[in-house]
């Protein structure tokens, strides 16, 4: 199979985003016209507030692997630093315009899961991996 070559969905990070932004601001409307809320309460908030912040500024700078492929009976997800080989884990979402794709580094290391939404990936990439998972290609060992 080719290799799919995939970017940041910016849908998933408006959406993400949006949820941080919720949460930021849900808790204050909550007391808003509460005189007597502690000052502790207002120190959690802070807290939680800057937590919100740091999330927001660390989810814009993350990095996702940029290429998937798989060749000669192996997976390997590519990222600017370097490739790790992959093998499949857990169940998969295979639908047209999502794919949730799971996978294990082969040292047992961490678990990556993609999300590849339409602005992930180009329209060919989407359908040939969709293909290829749907009918099980994968299996087959060269």
């Amino acid at each position: 199979m080719a290799p799919i070559h995939l970017q940041p969905s910016l849908w998933l990070q408006r959406l993400h985003r949006c949820l941080l932004l919720t949460l930021a601001v849900l808790p204050w409307l909550a007391f808003v016209g509460h005189s007597g809320v502690p000052a502790g309460w207002i120190i959690v908030l802070c807290l939680f507030n800057a937590l919100l912040a740091w999330e927001w500024c660390r989810s814009g700078r993350r990095s996702g692997p940029t290429v998937l492929s798989y060749e000669a009976g192996e997976w390997t997800l590519g990222w600017q630093s370097g490739v790790v080989t992959v093998a499949p884990f857990g169940e998969w979402l295979i639908w047209p315009w999502l794919q949730l794709v799971r996978f294990r580094e082969v040292d047992g290391r961490a678990v990556h899961t993609l999300v590849i939404l339409p602005d992930s990936a180009s329209a060919d990439d989407r359908r040939r991996l969709r293909v290829w998972l749907r009918m099980g290609r994968w299996h087959q060992r060269h």
